[in-house]
């Protein structure tokens, strides 16, 4: 059992914690997205203390001082490394989110994708880090009920385009429509907008409608939960 905060192993599974050195493995410190991942063959090595009981090949047992290191002082007897596969489909459905700052809002849509049946999500090359343990809180395991990757989103709008999806975009300019106005194809991918900024202009050139969502009393809602309305709206029901 590993009692020292200062052994290499424990050293080298903390640096998890900052982005640039989560390249090609994240850590995990929530139990059900371990019990997930591993039966998805994504977990690499296993941290635990030592009456947890858990089967695997690579088991490290570290006392509860370096648990609570390793987990930033938060109450867990498990943790997990495990690798990141980007994966993607043209599938039914698919969200573009262009450079969504907050990991939180990210973990939420991803959630949201998974609830409302959307098969793919692409994050624009400056969005959050989905591994950030923030946007993994909010995502649960829904992380592995939908496809991702980080993707330059004027290739895959060019690529989608290609392969006859409807591209819709929220924002409010002269053609907007109001979203319950619309109707959703077969293939259909959403374009999501920045927090702040919204969607970089040159997208709305390249999209086949603008939607808006109706509102009264308020002129905007946080992307999460705009990316909620709209995927629920144009779920199996309404395609």
């Amino acid at each position: 059992m590993i009692t020292s905060l200062a052994n290499q192993k424990v050293k080298e599974i903390n640096k998890l914690h900052q982005r640039k050195y989560r390249k090609d493995q994240y850590l995990l410190s929530d139990e059900d997205m371990i019990l997930k991942a591993l039966d998805k063959g994504l977990i690499t090595r296993i941290i635990k203390v030592p009456d947890y009981d858990i089967a695997f090949d690579d088991i490290i047992e570290v006392s509860d001082e370096v648990m609570a290191k390793l987990n930033e002082g938060k109450d867990t007897k498990v943790m997990a490394v495990c690798k990141i596969i980007e994966e993607e489909t043209y599938a039914k459905r698919a969200l573009l989110l262009d450079d969504l700052a907050d990991p939180q809002n990210i973990g939420m849509i991803i959630k949201a994708a998974s609830i409302f049946g959307y098969d793919m999500i692409y994050l624009g090359t400056n969005c959050a880090d989905i591994y950030n343990p923030k946007c993994l809180e909010k995502a649960g395991t829904s992380l592995y009920d939908v496809k991702i990757k980080k993707k330059d989103l004027d290739i895959v709008i060019g690529d989608l385009k290609k392969h006859g999806y409807q591209i819709l975009a929220t924002g409010l300019r002269k053609n907007t429509k109001d979203l319950y106005d619309t109707k959703g194809h077969d293939h259909l991918a959403i374009i999501m907008g920045n927090e702040g900024h919204g969607i970089k202009e040159r997208y709305y050139t390249m999209t086949d409608e603008v939607i808006k969502i109706p509102m009264t009393n308020i002129d905007s809602l946080n992307v999460a939960v705009a990316s909620a309305i709209v995927m629920e709206y144009y779920a199996n029901s309404r395609l």
